[in-house]
């Protein structure tokens, strides 16, 4: 084969592959919105200092985080309404790639047995974590504030309006309860 020619082949097959990836990470999108709400945030788990960019999903009465790249059609982590606590918002120590104009907010979560909602597991996901890329796993459990509950802590980075949108999806009644409201 000529020079030109294998340079057409190769330059054919890297615009495929770009397409193909551009094609996959559309479909998958589409495919985790499936109806619910869906928008751009970062995770920061305790103890990390770096920031890693994903997709925030309301699914009901859960509150669903999916790495932005990847293979992966479950959550990477996810966590119940009722145990989920948000502090007040804050501008961001460091600028988040992807959420320039970022709100940052410390959430707890309620990892023991005997929350709220008298849920017999006392993890923030319903499977085994995946592995973050170093190794490390997300969010120990018992790293939250000092008191009689074990908490996971860890921030998220959300652009205001998808904050509003969380703060109102997390202080509204989940679906299926009866809540008078005078």
């Amino acid at each position: 084969m000529s020079p030109v020619i294998s340079a057409e082949v190769v330059a054919g097959t890297l615009i495929l592959a770009v397409l193909l990836g551009l094609t996959f990470i559309f479909v998958r999108r589409r495919l985790l919105a499936s109806g619910a709400p869906l928008m751009l945030c970062a995770l920061q788990p305790h103890g990390r200092t770096q920031f890693r960019l994903g997709l925030l999903r309301f699914s009901g009465s859960t509150l669903e985080w999916f790495s932005l790249v990847g293979p992966s059609m479950r959550p990477a982590r996810s966590w119940e309404r009722p145990r989920l606590e948000l502090d007040a918002p804050r501008g961001p120590m460091e600028v988040v790639a992807g959420l320039p104009d970022a709100l940052t907010v410390r959430c707890h979560y309620d990892t023991s047995e005997d929350s709220r909602t008298g849920g017999s597991r006392n993890r923030a996901t319903d499977r085994a974590p995946e592995p973050e890329p170093d190794g490390v796993e997300p969010g120990p459990l018992g790293a939250g504030e000092p008191g009689d509950r074990a908490t996971d802590t860890f921030e998220l980075a959300l652009a205001p309006a998808a904050y509003t949108a969380m703060r109102s999806w997390l202080e509204s009644s989940p679906p299926g309860f009866n809540v008078n409201v005078a």
